[in-house]
């Protein structure tokens, strides 16, 4: 169960990485019916975040929200920093899309500290960046600069200069 549990969660991982969500969310599915049959709060939590990421990438932000918070809680409940700065980084982009600001910040720096523990600079570098853009969207230009000063730092120190490389879209039907 195990095995397959993780299997699960990288085939939605995969999925969403090539942009089939359908694909993603289905997989996703069978890992939380799965998981929580086991009572696998790990792979729960996982399962959660996928389905989160699913809803946030087809605009249904309130569910992605929803489904991304209670992934966060579980690893939160599991005592589980890495994974939770992982999931809040997805979460702030709910909070974001949602327009909540202010939680998105409180989010943000929360996962700034934890990405710090455990040595997760990637982590640390989204969340600078999102906590820039957040500044710069309401006028706050100089905070904006220091984040975005210290997620270049971040990205210097760790040798990443490129995102991800964009995905061709799909045609239709």
């Amino acid at each position: 169960t195990l095995t397959l549990l993780r299997v699960l969660r990288w085939q939605a991982y995969a999925y969403g990485e090539q942009g089939r969500f359908a694909e993603q969310q289905a997989a996703a599915e069978r890992q939380l019916r799965l998981a929580r049959t086991v009572h696998d709060r790990v792979h729960e939590g996982h399962a959660l975040h996928s389905l989160g990421w699913v809803a946030l990438r087809a605009s249904h932000f309130p569910e992605a929200r929803q489904l991304l918070a209670q992934s966060v809680a579980t690893f939160e409940q599991l005592q589980d920093p890495g994974n939770e700065s992982y999931v809040r980084a997805t979460f702030g982009s709910a909070l974001l899309s949602l327009g909540l600001y202010n939680e998105a910040k409180a989010n943000y720096a929360r996962v700034i500290t934890l990405a710090r523990q455990q040595h997760l600079p990637w982590i640390e570098a989204r969340a600078l960046n999102d906590l820039g853009a957040i500044e710069a969207e309401s006028g706050d230009l100089a905070p904006a600069a220091q984040h975005y000063a210290e997620a270049h730092t971040v990205h210097a120190t760790i040798g990443q200069w490129a995102g991800p490389r964009a995905r061709p879209r799909r045609p239709a039907g």
